[in-house]
């Protein structure tokens, strides 16, 4: 069984700068980390993979050549294979985008029996590209995963809702996006790290994979971001000690 892994490096929540001009993160000369919930969806496969011997993992990744630090920590936790997808054509791509880009690079390298990915993003929040990814693939797909079951050749797995969680039998192929709930995800083992030379990483270019024109990068994503700011955390205390009642109205119709 084959079994892709889609993670994304994301830079710490805590350092992130914006380009005003293009509305999009700034990613270089910060730290950068596998975005959390992508590792919660690789501790999954592994899991699967103790269980099942015969499963394959290969991490995907869409990004800077950065990124291919991310591809190698995901590999020295256990995954087999890696592939970053990495082309200054790519650069700004939006959900629509990039799961195109990533659509076509995983039928250039053949299809597998299962995707799995984070929830979201936190640089984004979006959650869309994990269902994009699947339309463009076909797959059978299902969001918010908090357990994965195998039975024969069918999966049962369980999805949290807005009120509770239910139940859901799917068939192979399928693309899952695992919630944050599911797992503890381990930390690299040392002897995966010292095999990391033995463990084929690749990466692809746009000339790699073949794309319609006038299908990816910023100018070319449907989605146009029309500002992006930090808030200020500037805070104002008011303090009212009496004739408050009348006091409040009044600050509550100026906001």
């Amino acid at each position: 069984m084959k079994i892709y892994v889609c993670i994304k490096q994301v830079p710490n929540t805590n350092e992130v700068r914006i380009d005003k001009e293009r509305g999009t993160l700034i990613r270089e000369n910060c730290e950068n980390i596998i975005n959390p919930a992508d590792k919660n969806a690789l501790e999954e496969a592994l899991k699967i993979k103790e269980v099942y011997k015969d499963v394959e993992i290969t991490v995907i990744s869409m990004g800077p050549p950065q990124a291919l630090d991310a591809i190698k920590e995901a590999v020295s936790m256990g995954a087999d294979s890696g592939i970053l997808i990495s082309d200054k054509k790519f650069s700004g791509s939006d959900t629509y985008a990039t799961s195109y880009i990533l659509s076509e690079a995983i039928k250039k390298i053949g299809k597998p029996d299962l995707i799995l990915t984070g929830k979201q993003a936190v640089d984004g929040e979006t959650a869309q590209v994990g269902p994009q990814l699947a339309q463009k693939l076909d797959y059978e797909f299902e969001t918010c995963v908090t357990s994965i079951n195998f039975k024969e050749k069918t999966l049962i797995i369980q999805k949290e809702t807005d009120f509770s969680s239910i139940d859901i039998k799917m068939r192979l192929p399928c693309l899952l996006t695992i919630s944050k709930d599911i797992n503890e995800p381990r930390i690299m083992n040392l002897f995966d790290i010292m095999n990391l030379k033995n463990k084929k990483i690749e990466i692809m270019r746009a000339d790699d994979i073949k794309l319609y024109e006038n299908s990816c990068a910023l100018d070319e994503s449907p989605t146009k971001v029309v500002e992006t700011y930090i808030p200020s955390k500037n805070k104002e205390c008011i303090i009212l000690k009496e004739n408050y009642e009348e006091k409040i109205i009044d600050l509550i119709k100026n906001i």
